[in-house]
């Protein structure tokens, strides 16, 4: 019988492993499917604490009603007092709990301080919602300094300082949802948004590498997180949206957009386009040359014009 050798030992094994990956990723493909067929599990979110930011208005009031009439007690986070207030109104109306506050998201103290007063109020974030939002919506050569850094405190940086806030009460439970609004726009390049875009990319970025780091090793499977990627939605954010055809490319409205989001939350969904459908669009700009891509978003003419 011939020796089996250090090297041959190591081939083998290599072998093996490439098996073990393939039966991992058919199985994943089944499930998939399955998924896709019978429809996921949804879980409940009765008794959640939920904290969304820029909830006093737009897709943050919708989702903020959304999350009530699921059952969560939602934290109201906007800088705008009084909207916040009249959503919180809102949600008593329907009976729900919910609690409004004033926060810059901007301000990394301000959100440390907000976030601890919630918690003695309602109890730790079990769903963070980073939703709050600018656009400047002008041609890049029009763009300030000061454009520029508020577009990222308010769209980038602020997710990492509620991250910072909320994450470590998660790991201490086991448990959590993180959740980012970022956009089309964080997937697909468009006219009249750069800083935007870049702000929104960032989003995809930093939800995707820090689920990777959550979840090494097999750890902390049961804090999820979710990046929502929605198509224009009609809530005056963009001024002078565009599409050609409104069929395959909406502009989508908040209480859809809502229903949508809070729907990937109960299915633990890692990212969803709004629409669904629109993430064909974006896998099929992924495989054909960027040359063809460009021509194919000319040729949809879907986007917006300059607030100028």
């Amino acid at each position: 019988m011939a020796k089996i050798t250090p090297k041959m030992r190591s081939r083998l094994n290599l072998i093996g492993e490439i098996f073990t990956l393939i039966g991992a990723v058919l199985l994943i493909y089944v499930k998939s499917l399955v998924d896709l067929v019978i429809g996921k599990k949804e879980k409940d979110l009765r008794g959640l604490v939920a904290l969304v930011t820029g909830a006093g208005h737009g897709l943050g009031r919708e989702l903020s009603l959304e999350l009530a009439h699921q059952g969560c007690k939602v934290a109201l986070l906007d800088i705008n007092q009084a909207n916040c207030d009249a959503v919180q109104r809102e949600i008593k109306g329907i009976r729900g709990i919910a609690r409004s506050y004033k926060c810059d998201v901007t301000n990394k103290e301000s959100i440390a301080k907000v976030f601890k007063t919630v918690q003695n109020d309602l109890g730790k974030v079990d769903i963070l919602v980073n939703n709050a939002g600018i656009t400047h919506c002008r041609p890049y050569d029009q763009l300030t300094e000061a454009h520029i850094v508020k577009t990222f405190q308010v769209n980038t940086f602020s997710h990492f300082w509620t991250i910072q806030a909320s994450l470590s009460g998660m790991l201490e439970k086991g448990s959590g949802h993180i959740v980012a609004i970022s956009s089309i726009a964080g997937l697909l390049g468009t006219a009249n948004c750069v800083d935007y875009c870049a702000s929104k990319f960032a989003i995809v970025g930093l939800m995707e590498s820090l689920e990777k780091e959550i979840h090494q090793n097999g750890k902390f499977e049961d804090i999820h997180f979710t990046t929502i990627c929605p198509l224009i939605m009609s809530t005056g954010m963009f001024q002078f949206p565009k599409t050609r055809f409104s069929s395959i490319f909406p502009i989508c409205t908040a209480f859809y957009a809502a229903k949508q989001v809070v729907k990937a939350i109960k299915r633990n969904d890692s990212r969803i386009t709004i629409p669904r459908s629109a993430i064909l669009f974006h896998r099929l700009s992924a495989i054909v040359p960027t040359e063809a891509a460009s021509k194919l978003q000319a040729w949809f003419d879907y986007g917006v014009e300059s607030h100028d």
